[in-house]
């Protein structure tokens, strides 16, 4: 979901249409209309992404900006040499080192539609979704196209280890250790995690782990 989506309004639209979009959408998020502290946190998560939302497209400079990485691969040559898809990753990469997070996850996407669809780009992708609401399936997609550019590379899987973990997605979290350690069987991560969920009993177990593995092939 874009900005635009966000607040609601077209891509023409008007400064002032957007504003008054954005205004509404205050009222209808102000948290004294909202009973269950539940309710209370989700209108507060979309009550950020629509003030990030609006201090964007407000400013005709920002908007602009934002634009160009709305336009798909498929724009002509003239736009494409306009930003290329360097300027989006080192742009996304600044707003990732702020924890400007919703910027760096546009900014990332916009450089991999434009070509940079390195294994990098999409970690760096995933982690900053990570950080932002309802994502989830985003993250798992995106860290195993990293995976799938570079197998070798265990920082990938581990990421992805570490979020099936961290939503409590135990079976899918050994797993993913079980194959970092296939690669590297020294990482202390790995090995501290599989230790902590007793899934390492014996003093054999990586012999037992590799055994395992080398026979699924």
């Amino acid at each position: 979901m874009n900005y635009y989506d966000i607040l609601g309004v077209s891509r023409n639209a008007t400064t002032k249409e957007i504003t008054v979009a954005f205004k509404k959408l205050v009222k209808e998020l102000h948290p004294d209309r909202y009973k269950t502290e539940e309710e209370k946190r989700e209108a507060e998560k979309r009550f950020k992404e629509v003030t990030r939302a609006f201090n964007i497209l407000k400013d005709p400079v920002k908007r602009r900006e934002y634009d160009q990485t709305l336009r798909t691969p498929h724009s002509s040559a003239k736009e494409n040499t306009s930003v290329n898809s360097e300027d989006f990753f080192k742009k996304a990469m600044a707003y990732f080192k702020k924890n400007d997070f919703e910027n760096a996850e546009t900014f990332f996407q916009a450089a991999i539609n434009r070509g940079m669809a390195t294994a990098d780009c999409f970690y760096y992708l995933a982690l900053s979704q990570i950080n932002l609401p309802r994502r989830s399936k985003k993250v798992i997609e995106n860290l195993e196209h990293a995976i799938n550019l570079d197998p070798l590379n265990v920082k990938y899987r581990l990421q992805l280890a570490d979020f099936f973990l961290n939503k409590g997605v135990k079976s899918q979290a050994v797993y993913h250790y079980k194959r970092v350690l296939k690669i590297d069987p020294n990482n202390k991560r790995a090995i501290e995690v599989l230790k902590a969920l007793k899934v390492i009993k014996q003093k054999n177990f990586l012999g037992k782990l590799f055994g395992s593995l080398f026979k699924r092939g």
